[in-house]
């Protein structure tokens, strides 16, 4: 690790306890209580993007994945798109998390 980085691991490990199988229930909780969640208007913005929420399969023996679908309101034919994962490995926070 960067040693300038230190004091915020640090910080982090002071809120958050190390990750495992055991700890994640209450990493979760933590993060659900912390967020904000989405902003309804921000992220329409004002009217102007249509949300989709999908729910696309899981690995097998999983539950399916959330996923939002987000694209111009006033529909003007083909156009491209942006794909955006979490970088988290998936395992905290929702697509309703920021």
């Amino acid at each position: 690790m960067d040693p300038e980085l230190a004091p915020v691991e640090e910080a982090r490990g002071a809120v958050f306890p190390a990750l495992s199988d055991e700890a994640l229930p209450e990493i979760r909780r933590q993060i659900a209580e912390g967020s904000p969640g989405l902003d309804s208007e921000a992220l329409t913005a004002g009217g102007r993007v249509r949300v989709e929420e999908r729910q696309v399969p899981g690995p097998e023996g999983e539950p399916d994945i959330t996923v939002l679908i987000l694209s111009p309101a006033e529909d003007r034919g083909p156009k491209g798109g942006i794909l955006s994962l979490h970088g988290g490995g998936m395992i905290m926070g929702d697509a309703g998390t920021t």
